[in-house]
């Protein structure tokens, strides 16, 4: 990602840590939900962790969708 910007790589990189976050949080409810052992209360308390981007990958992971992989430039 070295773009000769420290700024934006840190930005950059917090979004990436953010998105993978959400995938492993929404595998994790995925997992949960298939063992019956998902409850209502979890289930909001870790989508209200997350919003715009990172609740759509949130949500993909939660169904079973694998995210799209980046191009890199």
């Amino acid at each position: 990602m070295n773009r000769h910007d420290p700024v934006t790589d840190r930005a950059l990189g917090a979004v990436d840590r953010e998105l993978r976050a959400a995938a492993r949080d929404g595998q994790r409810l995925r997992l949960l939900r298939q063992q019956g052992l998902l409850t209502p209360q979890e289930l909001d308390a870790v989508r209200s962790r997350y919003r715009g981007l990172c609740r759509s990958r949130l949500e993909a992971a939660l169904k079973g969708e694998e995210p799209a992989e980046r191009t890199a430039p």
